[in-house]
């Protein structure tokens, strides 16, 4: 039923924007973007798994997709391009391009190229370029290439090459190379080469190459503006 309700949602929605970008000249016209959504939009179920070009659409198994703006999987949900969407997945959430407002995954959350809102996964919340503005995950939490606004992870957090608002992390909090505001680490917390404004560790805070305007480890030593430390 549910399918059924996305499917002509999907139909009508995608026919408005069709409309709205170019208006039909006849009825026939009509009929035919009508019948050419219909097909695009169609969800098409194999052995419980739901393949769609750009509908939208829910599974006790998995979605693939070329174009979605939601899916709901009880293992995997996959889409090629994404838009201002929601994914939710007992197993693995993944945006290859495209603009991701909410994921969530019981295993992966992964966004390779474009924008995320809000990423949430029991194991790994991962984004390879772009952007990812709340990022919580139970293992690791990490941005390649990008800007993370807020990362929570159970283990590490990691911003490759990039800027990182906060960083909290149960083990350790990374910066390769950028900018950070500040990292909380139940372990380490390193920018290696970079700026950082707090950093906050219950063992080692670290700049090899970088600089910390604040830096306080377990053992409560604080030290204010701290260079290749």
């Amino acid at each position: 039923m549910v399918n059924i309700v996305l499917f002509v949602a999907s139909v009508f929605a995608y026919f408005g924007i069709w409309y709205g970008i170019d208006m039909p000249d006849s009825i026939t016209e009509h009929v035919v973007r009508v019948g050419i959504l219909i097909v695009l939009c169609m969800p098409f179920n194999i052995r419980g798994n739901v393949f769609t070009v750009i509908g939208n659409a829910v599974s006790e198994r998995s979605i693939f997709s070329l174009f979605s703006l939601y899916q709901k999987a009880g293992h995997v949900a996959f889409t090629i391009f994404g838009l201002v969407g929601y994914q939710k997945a007992g197993h693995d959430a993944v945006v290859v391009f495209g603009v991701a407002g909410y994921q969530r995954a019981g295993h992966v959350a992964l966004t390779f190229l474009g924008l995320v809102g809000f990423q949430r996964a029991a194991n790994d919340a991962a984004v390879g370029i772009g952007f990812a503005g709340f990022q919580n995950a139970g293992n690791d939490a990490f941005t390649i290439f990008g800007v993370a606004g807020f990362q929570n992870a159970g283990y590490g957090t990691s911003v490759g090459f990039g800027v990182a608002g906060y960083q909290r992390a149960g083990h350790d909090a990374w910066s390769p190379f950028g900018l950070v505001g500040f990292q909380n680490a139940g372990n380490d917390a390193v920018t290696i080469l970079g700026l950082v404004g707090f950093q906050r560790a219950a063992n080692d805070a670290k700049t090899p190459a970088g600089i910390a305007i604040y830096q306080r480890t377990g053992s409560d030593k604080g030290r204010a503006f701290s260079a290749f430390s």
